[in-house]
């Protein structure tokens, strides 16, 4: 994906000072990651990059989820094996700190790793908690398949941008379509940023999508 794409605008959700989107996301995963290193005594010298899925997922807080990946295969598969109990254990900490019962909690989303996966199996068996896995993770896949399956994506989307420029209607079309999208409200910091608005307009249209996946 080209720089054009990820560039750092205030307008489109993104810091004031030059950074990319995944400058911002990376600084931050990586203080997070930090210190639930620090809070489960996990030596941050077993592991060495950041990555968006087959990982080890921790939860540091409620809506905190860093995701990292492990040098050592062996160590990799033990934590994961431990990481459900190890959220589950968090996850009831915090609901005790605010005073939320478990009753009142009929639904989650996570994306699609392993330990979500599994700790989403032992919350719906022991609490009835269905486990829902996010849309917007689903669809940051599927692009990510396009992106591999179809090299010259980049080249197409340029023509869909230059049809849409050039086509009188289709411009009409974009531009009443474009005054009609609220910007969101979320922070900079987001993986998201205001691609969510695409990601949105690309779900309403999921049915024709399958078609061509």
């Amino acid at each position: 994906m080209k720089r054009h794409l990820l560039t750092s605008k205030h307008r489109r959700g993104f810091g004031p000072n030059g950074q990319t989107a995944s400058e911002l996301i990376i600084q931050d995963s990586v203080d997070r990651v930090t210190q639930t290193f620090l809070q489960a005594s996990v030596p941050i010298d077993k592991f060495h990059r950041l990555v968006n899925r087959d990982s080890i997922v921790a939860f540091r807080s409620l809506g905190s989820i860093p995701s990292i990946r492990t040098v050592r295969r062996s160590i990799s598969k033990k934590w994961i094996d431990a990481m459900p109990l190890h959220c589950k254990k968090l996850l009831e900490e915090t609901l005790l700190e605010y005073e939320i019962d478990w009753q009142q909690i009929t639904n989650f989303v996570t994306d699609g790793a392993r330990a979500c996966v599994s700790l989403g199996r032992r919350l719906n068996e022991q609490y009835a908690i269905q486990h829902t896995l996010c849309a917007a993770h689903l669809l940051h896949l599927i692009s990510q398949k396009l992106m591999e399956s179809f090299p010259n994506i980049n080249g197409l989307c340029k023509l869909v941008r230059v049809f849409f420029k050039r086509g009188i209607q289709a411009g009409r079309k974009k531009r009443w379509r474009s005054q009609n999208i609220t910007d969101i409200s979320l922070p900079s910091k987001t993986r998201w940023g205001t691609w969510l608005k695409c990601v949105s307009d690309v779900f309403m249209r999921r049915k024709k999508l399958t078609y061509f996946l």
